[in-house]
């Protein structure tokens, strides 16, 4: 099957905001010779803007920059208070100006890896496969999936390479591909920590064991990832054990799930398309218990689908 996912470019305009400094006189370590907390607040006075920060003694060591207590004007001060004084604020006031000349950009916006990985795993799994995913953003800090699938054996070409607003980009031409299991490097959780759940999909189809570790954080998004892919894939016939910070998962060497449900999805919508991927291979198909979740971060996820296996 051969598929495009193509997204468009977007239009945006810059708004740089500046700050004003009103004179020299300001001191540059007037918030800065002892911690202290600031907050701030707008205000519009009629006259212009007004940022008002207010300077007090720190509750945890916080360092206030220096540049931006020089934005002070002449009058104000802040008396910061000696330990053991009570806590008192003094208001300092500085105006905000925009300097620019704004003009409308035009920005193109790379594919989000994230939502890619879910055609990529898909690809990966279906015998016959064969699937091209245009303009897929691979910066190194957001694409980990990509390096995990490959050191699994996965088939994935990148074609055109090419810059894109400053970012590496390419279009990602990928196989059906015989998958083995690995320990993954926890080091690569943060550059892949959100495509976790379709790639315990593709560990539960490969040959030989997959291990995970280092996921404490899944444990705190949409839903308990860990526990509830672990509960799902057990449904649909895949080996997994659970551990404190992943999963231990022992793939079927390449044969389908065995599928069925309905999976509770806990409203999280990447659970919903991870589990919508495994019902592609699998011999019964997946039933999940909430596909508008989806919605949350991929409205089109469910019609890209169908168009893919048609």
């Amino acid at each position: 099957m051969r598929a495009s996912l193509i997204h468009p470019v977007v239009l945006l305009t810059l708004v740089p905001l500046l700050w004003s400094p009103p004179s020299a006189a300001g001191s540059p370590d007037l918030c800065a010779e002892r911690h202290a907390t600031a907050s701030g607040q707008i205000v519009a006075d009629g006259q212009g803007t007004t940022m008002s920060i207010f300077c007090g003694p720190a509750l945890a060591p916080t360092r206030i920059d220096a540049e931006v207590c020089c934005v002070i004007e002449d009058e104000a001060t802040c008396t910061l208070p000696s330990a053991g004084d009570s806590p008192t604020l003094a208001l300092l006031s500085g105006r905000i100006r925009g300097e620019a000349e704004l003009k409308p950009q035009v920005i193109e916006v790379p594919g989000d890896p994230s939502s890619a990985a879910f055609f990529m795993v898909a690809a990966l799994v279906v015998p016959g496969s064969e699937l091209l995913i245009r303009n897929v953003g691979l910066n190194p800090t957001r694409a980990g999936l990509v390096h995990v699938l490959r050191q699994m054996g996965g088939s994935i070409e990148e074609q055109n390479p090419r810059e894109v607003g400053g970012e590496p980009v390419a279009d990602l031409l990928v196989r059906h591909s015989a998958l083995k299991g690995i320990e993954v490097d926890p080091a690569v959780v943060p550059s892949m920590v959100d495509e976790f759940p379709v790639l315990f999909v593709a560990a539960a189809l490969a040959e030989g064991t997959t291990v995970t570790t280092g996921l404490d954080e899944l444990r705190v998004k949409e839903s308990d990832r860990i526990a509830v892919m672990a509960a799902a894939l057990t449904v649909v016939g895949a080996r997994v054990n659970e551990t404190e910070n992943g999963l231990t998962i022992h793939g079927t060497g390449g044969e389908p799930l065995k599928g069925g449900g309905p999976i509770a999805t806990h409203l999280d919508h990447r659970i919903a398309m991870a589990m919508a991927v495994a019902g592609l291979a699998s011999r019964d198909g997946v039933e999940v218990d909430d596909t508008r979740p989806i919605a949350t971060s991929f409205p089109a996820f469910q019609a890209l689908l169908d168009g893919m296996t048609q």
